[in-house]
């Protein structure tokens, strides 16, 4: 009787160790669907960056342009607050 209980015991294990090992498989699979993921991820952060940096470098004159107007535009204004005469003001504010 301890042997068969011993040998069910046994058989029992191996059940567990087959399905551990079924797991193991599974993970190791999922592992390498999240490295893949992740390679992907990174891939598409570098494209994200790369258009980022095409899009500061296609604002950023505009921008410039855009503070430089600014500072005409309020220099006129102050002109005008301090009673210089200025002809026809026209500039829309920005």
């Amino acid at each position: 009787m301890t042997i068969s209980c011993h040998a069910f015991k046994l058989g029992i294990s191996s059940e567990q160790d087959a399905q551990s090992s079924e797991q193991d498989a599974q993970f190791s699979e999922q592992d390498a669907q999240f490295s893949e993921q992740d390679a992907q991820f990174s891939e598409q952060d570098a494209q994200f960056s790369e258009q980022d940096a095409r899009t500061t470098a296609r604002i950023s004159p505009l921008l410039t342009l855009r503070f430089k107007c600014r500072a005409v535009y309020n220099n006129l204004k102050k002109l005008v607050y301090n009673g210089m005469p200025v002809f026809e003001l026209s500039i829309l504010p920005l």
